[in-house]
């Protein structure tokens, strides 16, 4: 709609690559806890493959202790950022809507805790599985 209104009408709206890159934002940190509960992350298996089962599993309940623990420092230090925006009310007055940069930023702590918490279930399924001498998904 923004390429046919510039194209033939000559007008541009000049809100909708930003309200746009928020929307994308959303979307991304929201969704991607949900992808890994569905195991839909993309990954490159082909070693992993080569290994027994137990093994595999064994990887897959380290990786996914890595992964939460990453999710929980992003967490950390981006609650840290947010409150801090949140404080001096920052705002990106460059910006045709200007909101308060702590709205669209707290997205990214709450998406990466729903993505730590996701890791540790995962963690938990495949530790389960690892302990069992299971092999597939758990």
């Amino acid at each position: 709609m923004e390429i046919t209104q510039r194209s033939l009408l000559n007008r541009i709206t000049p809100w909708v690559l930003e309200v746009n890159a928020y929307i994308l934002l959303v979307m991304t940190m929201l969704a991607s806890a949900w992808v890994l509960r569905k195991e839909g992350h993309v990954r490159v298996d082909f070693a992993l493959n080569q290994l027994s089962p137990t093994r595999r599993e064994f990887i897959n309940v380290v990786t996914s202790i890595i992964g939460a623990a990453t999710c929980l420092a992003i967490f950390w230090y981006s609650i840290h950022a947010t409150v801090y925006l949140f404080q001096i009310d920052y705002r990106d007055y460059y910006r045709v809507l200007a909101p308060p940069k702590w709205i669209i930023f707290s997205v990214i702590p709450l998406g990466h805790l729903l993505l730590a918490i996701q890791f540790m279930v995962r963690s938990h399924r495949y530790w389960r599985s690892w302990r069992t001498g299971g092999g597939g998904r758990p």
